[in-house]
């Protein structure tokens, strides 16, 4: 608004596009010590932003991939999970804009950048599955000897269990992907008989042995796992 004076007069109208922070961090669930997601964000003024986070490492600067991201952008967060991982996980991501609210996120990984900063977190939980310890009693075991079974390395702590013959019976117990899990037997010194024994661990439902088993010691693998102890009386 303002009086006209005797000469051309040009009024410009100059708009710049609104820009603010977009951050990505990571939130780890039983992490396995020394996995790590690589982070990164596509669509910002920095493009790629990236970073780096290591479990079960709490959210920081060194571990958060951030940039500023202009209003209406399309942004993409997204993680790698590198193979020399030992755990597994699930992978879930939200994204919440500066004043709480939720911003929407396609199954791909973008979303429409808002004109207010905006916290993702991408939450990795790792996965757990069953494992059975089984026994079988060979022919012509004694009635009434016995089998103390244990596993060690699942959650919330040693499982243990006793089978009586001739009954073949197991425990079980969720076992973290990665774990280093051992399954052992003790034939008590009470028992009449005497038993050659042999341990066979597969994945449950097929004959495909689990790598490393044979031993009865090894890293947990991402899906449900059958041991079986076979006594047979010498």
């Amino acid at each position: 608004n303002f009086a006209m004076p005797n000469y051309p007069v040009t009024c410009t109208y100059t708009n710049t596009r609104t820009d603010n922070k977009v951050s990505l961090d990571k939130k780890w669930v039983n992490g396995y010590a020394g996995d790590k997601a690589n982070l990164k964000i596509v669509g910002g003024v920095t493009d790629p932003a990236t970073a780096t986070s290591t479990a079960n490492d709490a959210p920081n600067a060194a571990n958060t991939a951030s940039t500023q991201a202009r209003s209406g952008a399309t942004i993409n967060v997204s993680e790698v999970l590198p193979g020399a991982n030992t755990g597994n996980y699930t992978s879930a991501v939200s994204c919440k804009a500066a004043d709480n609210s939720t911003v929407t996120v396609a199954g791909n990984g973008n979303f429409t950048m808002p004109n207010q900063a905006v916290t993702c977190q991408i939450t990795n939980t790792r996965t757990a599955n069953k494992l059975d310890l089984n026994k079988v009693w060979g022919a012509n075991s004694v009635t009434d000897d016995k089998a103390d079974l244990k596993i060690v390395g699942g959650i919330g702590g040693d499982k243990t269990g006793t089978s009586t013959a001739p009954n073949n019976s197991g425990i079980n117990n969720d076992v973290r992907s990665g774990a280093d899990v051992t399954v052992s037997e003790n034939l008590p010194a009470g028992n009449t008989g005497s038993y050659s024994s042999t341990l066979k661990c597969v994945k449950t439902g097929t004959t495909d042995e689990v790598p490393g088993s044979s031993d009865g010691n090894f890293a947990m693998p991402n899906y449900p796992v059958t041991c079986t102890y076979t006594n047979t009386r010498t």
